[in-house]
């Protein structure tokens, strides 16, 4: 019989704690999981906020439908009312078929709410306080998502558009009507630009010159164009024509029949022979020499 020393009786081994080593590698390894799983996580909102913003966007494909046919089949005009800042603008055209502000809105822009579009910075020609009228229009003027008017309301230099009629649009399957836009970027380094804030109601096809450098869509653009060079319009707005693929490098497109997609911007600039020997004219020097495969026009 083996004898325990005295008052060694029922005692249980003092708990063994965790080593200063030992804490350093779970804190490691955590901070190596999280290094991980915090992209993934952030593609995964984004990829939540696209597929919310996809679902707007065809709820907008689907009002411009219901407006085109109780108006003639003639598409929506960019704005009327004469003057640049006029009276009403396309989304404005179309609200009674949605009744929801926030359709224009992508989730994925953080500051696309009144507080940011109603500030003196943003709403140059509101009085204080803004007209229901002013708000309205600047709510059109800052949608998320920027109408192809060069091709489907083309404008002279007063500012003054006219949609074109539905038949006259070859292929409405293969025609951009809507995408996602933006009019302020930050700077950074391509595709890594952040945009600042804000979305803008119109924008530019990349070219509007055919072959022989003839305006085929007979209108001007806002932005010039489309410019492709890193060096000098790297995170401008100006770099698509107002598009912007906020979506993980991928912008949504409405087409003219209605019907959704992403695309990337080199997937929307087949077709065009690109020209920046001339930044600053308008139109861009660029040409549309394929014009079987330019998304754009209406041919």
């Amino acid at each position: 019989m083996v004898r325990l020393p005295k008052g060694a009786k029922g005692r249980r081994p003092a708990p063994h704690g965790f080593t200063l080593i030992e804490l350093l590698v779970v804190i490691a390894i955590i901070a190596i999981l999280a290094a991980i799983l915090f992209p993934v996580f952030a593609q995964a909102r984004e990829q939540a906020r696209k597929t919310a913003c996809l679902a707007q966007a065809k709820q907008l494909g689907l009002a411009i439908q219901m407006y085109v046919q109780d108006y003639d089949e003639v598409m929506p005009m960019l704005e009327s009312g004469g003057a640049q800042f006029a009276q009403f603008t396309w989304p404005q055209m179309i609200m009674p078929y949605m009744k929801n502000w926030q359709l224009i809105r992508c989730p994925s822009d953080g500051a696309a709410n009144d507080q940011t579009y109603l500030s003196p910075s943003h709403c140059w020609f509101c009085s204080s306080p803004p007209t229901q009228s002013q708000i309205e229009v600047m709510r059109g003027y800052q949608a998320n998502y920027g109408y192809n008017y060069a091709f489907l309301s083309p404008g002279n230099s007063l500012d003054q558009y006219i949609g074109v009629a539905l038949a006259a649009i070859a292929q409405p399957a293969a025609t951009v009507e809507l995408a996602d836009s933006t009019t302020w970027w930050a700077t950074g380094t391509p595709p890594n630009c952040t945009p600042i804030e804000g979305g803008w109601f119109s924008e530019d096809a990349p070219a509007i010159l055919d072959a022989n450098g003839n305006n085929y869509a007979n209108t001007t653009l806002y932005y010039f164009g489309w410019f492709f060079n890193d060096a000098t319009h790297g995170c401008s707005w100006q770099r698509y024509g107002g598009a912007y693929p906020r979506h993980n490098g991928i912008m949504n497109i409405v087409w003219v029949d209605g019907h959704v997609k992403g695309s990337r911007p080199l997937d929307l600039i087949k077709g065009i022979q690109y020209d920046g020997s001339t930044p600053n004219s308008n139109p861009q020097s660029s040409r549309v020499i394929d014009k079987s495969v330019y998304v754009w026009d209406l041919e």
